[in-house]
């Protein structure tokens, strides 16, 4: 039987390999889209985003009784859904931010898109932000977590969406934060609320 001293340990050693490959796999995959370069290496490095995934953990497995939360968890998520983005990408899906003006054009009503770059930033910011809501509670932490992103996405994505130098839209986003803790996150919605199909 394992001394809890030799559990600890086995964990500390866990927790370091999984985040070792989660940033190496996210560095590389980003590596070729610029403006996901540049917010992944702002937000691995900001003590701000830090402390949201402390406290999420924190509340997460240290009140909660529940399985890590924090960091390691938000990059490992992240990495996977790149890595799912990509093989989408391979074979000849289009994220709807990248379809969706020529969709809504032909029906009429043309909305504003963004490029593969863009999607890939949705995906890494989605990825990262998903869980941080943990740290009010458990209970709706997917609603939480796109109120406590939004002062983070207003610092990140000030310049990023398609290069605008505006806000932006980032309701596809704030969409792909709410589904997550209902399954349903299959498809990313730019533009739409929950209930409508784009």
């Amino acid at each position: 039987m394992l001394s809890s001293k030799e559990i600890r340990e086995w964990r500390e050693a866990i927790d370091a390999f999984l985040l070792k490959w989660a940033e190496k796999t996210i560095d590389d995959i980003v590596s070729g889209y610029p403006k996901a370069k540049r917010v992944w290496n702002q937000l691995r490095a900001d003590s701000f985003m830090s402390a949201q995934w402390d406290m999420s953990d924190y509340i997460a497995v240290t009140k909660m009784g529940y399985n890590a939360h924090g960091d390691i968890h938000a990059k490992v998520v992240t990495a996977n859904a790149l890595k799912m983005l990509d093989l989408l990408l391979e074979a000849g899906v289009q994220p709807d931010i990248v379809k969706a003006p020529q969709e809504t054009s032909r029906a009429g009503n043309p909305v504003e898109g963004g490029d593969v770059d863009d999607a890939h930033l949705i995906i890494l910011l989605a990825g990262l932000l998903h869980d941080i809501g943990n740290q009010v509670n458990r209970s709706d932490h997917n609603l939480h977590s796109g109120m406590l992103a939004m002062p983070i996405l207003d610092k990140v994505l000030a310049l990023d969406i398609s290069g605008r130098a505006e806000e932006g839209d980032d309701s596809g986003l704030h969409f792909a934060l709410y589904l997550h803790s209902y399954g349903r996150l299959t498809k990313l919605h730019v533009g739409s609320q929950p209930g409508q199909s784009s």
